[in-house]
């Protein structure tokens, strides 16, 4: 999968976690959720996301018992254009870590218009 995102546009992805049917939910009650984009080319981070430690800016919401979860980055003006890797990484509260596929995201220039 891969999603394109311009520059300065805000981030709000729905997400699902589904058991191994792929229609049944995880139950995520106690589970922390981390969300980081690593540059493909020169491994530099985009951005690292938890659950644990939201901000004005970026901030994960999770519903626990559907298993569903909103990544939200409100100001990506800052970003660097480039091709990234995204993981997101659930852990439980005891500490067991599983990582999801990752998945591809393009950061693009903004197109500007100049009137003359």
């Amino acid at each position: 999968m891969s999603l394109k995102l311009k520059i300065g546009d805000s981030i709000r992805w729905n997400i699902a976690y589904k058991q191994s049917d792929n229609i049944s939910p995880v139950d995520l009650t106690g589970y922390t959720v981390e969300v980081q984009a690593i540059n493909k080319a020169n491994n530099s981070v985009l951005f690292n996301i938890s659950s644990a430690a939201p901000t004005a800016n970026q901030y994960i919401t999770v519903n626990p018992i559907s298993g569903t979860f909103i990544v939200v980055i409100k100001d990506t003006s800052s970003f660097v254009y480039g091709v990234y890797n995204v993981d997101i990484e659930y852990v439980t509260a005891d500490g067991f870590k599983t990582s999801s596929k990752s998945f591809e995201l393009r950061v693009v220039e903004r197109l500007v218009w100049v009137v003359k």
